[in-house]
């Protein structure tokens, strides 16, 4: 009795909350799941934005829910952000592209490939570069790429960004102009000075590990005063950089509002801080 009752009171969950509890699913999970349990469910997964999630995925499910949009080609348009991986998957994006292009997923707003292969950015810039709506791009695990040839695949469109780790390049002063938030897991500190100078727009900076190293003190003297005059919120995990480097950093961003370093660079750095920083990061609040 208590197993329909509670079957009962599921079937009485408004689609409202379902919606906010399958926001928290793949696409994939959810079509497994509940695409045949009854008709109510058969109408409503086919009705709300679906986040397609194909990172860690068993090729079985993999398989099965490419063949399912291949069935039904009007799932690809409720497809909001999705995740490609070659991480552990052997060769997952080299079995997706042939069966669907990126540009074929009208709605698409956020794309992460992980991993991506050499091979694979050819395909992926072009189809990207088609893509209307697409507003964040996240690269990751692809050291093996060099980076010239991960950012041409961001676009004019792209407001959001995440990468590794980016070296900075004149020639890509154009695809940069539209990003306003990004997210790095590694950067040296003069290549993060240049980087800001290429966003100009830049108004969220995430840095994982900040470096120090020996280009830094050949090319301090080409540190712009102001290089991230529109940055309004640094965060960085892992300073590894001499404070007074670090006070230039500041210095280039005069409109920055939040900073937040990590409770362990606050031990590393604070031997090392004079009255005068005290008073600028007070300054800064």
């Amino acid at each position: 009795m208590s197993k329909i009752l509670a079957v009962m009171r599921f079937e009485l969950i408004p689609n409202e909350i379902l919606m906010d509890c399958f926001a928290y699913l793949s696409a994939s999970e959810i079509f497994h799941a509940f695409d045949r349990l009854n008709y109510r469910f058969y109408k409503l997964i086919r009705n709300i934005k679906l986040h397609l999630n194909f990172h860690h995925i068993q090729k079985s499910i993999f398989d099965r829910f490419c063949k399912k949009m291949l069935l039904e080609p009007h799932i690809k348009s409720q497809i909001y952000s999705m995740h490609l991986s070659n991480k552990g998957s052997h060769g997952q994006i080299d079995a997706f592209l042939p069966l669907f292009s990126i540009d074929e997923f009208p709605n698409l707003r956020s794309l992460t490939p992980t991993q991506v292969a050499y091979e694979n950015i050819g395909q992926l810039k072009s189809m990207i570069s088609s893509i209307p709506e697409l507003y964040s791009l996240h690269l990751f695990d692809s050291e093996n790429i060099e980076a010239d040839a991960l950012v041409p695949l961001t676009t004019s469109k792209v407001r959001t960004l995440s990468a590794d780790t980016l070296v900075v390049l004149p020639t890509w002063v154009e695809i940069f102009l539209s990003i306003t938030s990004f997210t790095l897991l590694s950067s040296e500190v003069f290549d993060l000075c240049a980087l800001m100078e290429y966003m100009p727009m830049l108004k969220y900076l995430h840095v994982q590990h900040c470096l120090y190293m020996f280009k830094s003190y050949q090319k301090k003297a080409r540190y712009k005063k102001t290089c991230g005059v529109h940055l309004k919120q640094l965060i960085v995990d892992d300073l590894q950089i001499p404070f007074v480097t670090f006070q230039k950093l500041l210095e280039a961003t005069p409109n920055l509002k939040s900073l937040t370093l990590s409770a362990k660079i606050c031990r590393i750095c604070l031997m090392r801080v004079n009255e005068n920083i005290w008073f600028y990061l007070h300054y800064l609040t």
